[in-house]
């Protein structure tokens, strides 16, 4: 009995000072000085901030945030003479598809992991649709974006962005 308490002891102290050694040598981490400040972080909200290949890579959309909801500008075109010829406005049809809002007013549901109640435009359709995004779960640089009529979401397209490296 008495050995084998000798052995946990030389065990235990073999442990702690191994643990002194590392913190000599700035091996060592406490976990307080692993986490960022806050100030450094982005919220899980704010992962799809940033630049965004769309689908096809004619165009590049910039994700930002205003008011606490996300928007998505279109801010480069493999075409840039592109014009809105096909909007349900006709007063909109000239206007160029460059700086275009492509997605409107989405907000982040922390419950389901997603952007929801926002719109996208399809230039090619003239037409705004009701959608929602949610990040890939294998693959946090493609966006999944879903347009839906008639506020049913099985009625509708997924299209996948890819983040811009």
């Amino acid at each position: 009995m008495k050995k084998l308490l000798i052995v946990v002891c030389l065990f235990a102290l073999a442990g702690v000072e191994s643990t002194f050694a590392q913190q000599e040598k700035g091996d060592y981490y406490a976990e307080e000085e692993l986490i960022e400040p806050a100030s450094n972080r982005l919220e899980p909200s704010d992962m799809i901030l940033g630049l965004w290949w769309s689908p096809q890579k004619d165009a590049q959309i910039k994700i930002y945030k205003e008011d606490g909801k996300y928007f998505g500008k279109i801010i480069w075109l493999n075409d840039p003479s592109l014009v809105d010829e096909r909007n349900e406005d006709p007063e909109l049809r000239g206007r160029p598809i460059m700086g275009i809002d492509l997605l409107k007013g989405f907000e982040y549901n922390s419950r389901k992991k997603e952007w929801a109640e926002g719109m996208v435009y399809e230039p090619y359709r003239g037409k705004f649709y009701d959608s929602y995004m949610k990040v890939d779960k294998r693959n946090s640089d493609k966006l999944k974006v879903r347009g839906f009529i008639m506020n049913t979401r099985f009625l509708g397209e997924t299209e996948t962005f890819t983040r811009v490296k």
